[in-house]
């Protein structure tokens, strides 16, 4: 991002596609002077409910239905930022990227207005196999716990342990952020889906604070790239994104294990 010389720098994951005229779209979104721009978020692959669940805790919260306005967060990984507005020395942003929402915070401090756009679109392809599921729950959960309690005393750490098995309210928030495109039952194999989400997640959080941080994250960097992997097999039912997929070269998923 520092090497970047646009006024405009967008992140994107290998595994997200964008929609057609998304460029032309987010320029103009940032014409309009917003520090940060994030799209509205669509599941590519719908079909199994762990692609579901994995959709509504990571974007549940930027559906295309959404309305647009001054958010407090946008999409993880997938929004774009006024290069004017980031910060020039690498350690400061290294450690703002490590968690991107302290990048949101540290933006709205300084008194920038970050921007929820549902027009501009992505499709996400989610993981769909039980392995992948599995291992990414408790590896967030692991990331975000180590990174959340870098700073924290011993006291604290062993309170968020014990509140870490409350997983529950993970699920809530999850059920709540569904996507609410159409072919979603909300039925009890979903609610379970949800709530081992949840409890992973908890337990790897819990790991953090009672270890401490983890520096690396092997699964997770790998994961970034079995973009085929993820489908469990099944096809992509959206069009321009299973063409988009079509073109990949085999170095971009199965080789690169």
């Amino acid at each position: 991002m520092l090497a970047a010389t646009a006024p405009i720098v967008a992140l994107t994951e290998n595994h997200c596609f964008p929609t057609s005229h998304w460029g032309e779209r987010l320029v103009a979104s940032h014409a309009q002077g917003w520090a940060g721009v994030g799209p509205a978020v669509g599941n590519a692959n719908p079909e199994s409910r762990l692609s579901q669940t994995m959709h509504a805790f990571g974007y549940g919260q930027f559906p295309r239905s959404g309305p647009p306005g001054p958010v407090d967060e946008i999409a993880l990984h997938n929004s774009s930022f006024r290069r004017e507005v980031l910060p020039a020395e690498l350690e400061t942003l290294e450690d703002l990227l490590a968690d991107e929402r302290r990048l949101h915070r540290a933006l709205r401090t300084q008194g920038h207005t970050l921007y929820f756009d549902p027009a501009l679109v992505k499709w996400h392809i989610n993981e769909a196999t039980w392995p992948q599921f599995a291992a990414m729950s408790y590896q967030s959960g692991r990331r975000y716990g180590g990174t959340r309690s870098a700073n924290w005393p011993v006291w604290r750490r062993a309170l968020y342990t014990a509140a870490a098995a409350l997983s529950v309210p993970l699920a809530k928030n999850a059920w709540t952020k569904l996507p609410s495109a159409g072919g979603i039952r909300r039925d009890l194999p979903l609610v379970a889906t949800i709530w081992c989400y949840a409890l992973l997640q908890a337990l790897g959080e819990a790991g953090s604070y009672l270890r401490g941080a983890r520096e690396d994250f092997p699964f997770v960097e790998e994961d970034e790239f079995l973009i085929r992997e993820r489908l469990g097999g099944r096809p992509l039912t959206r069009p321009e994104v299973a063409a988009l997929v079509a073109l990949l070269d085999p170095v971009d998923s199965e080789s690169s294990r």
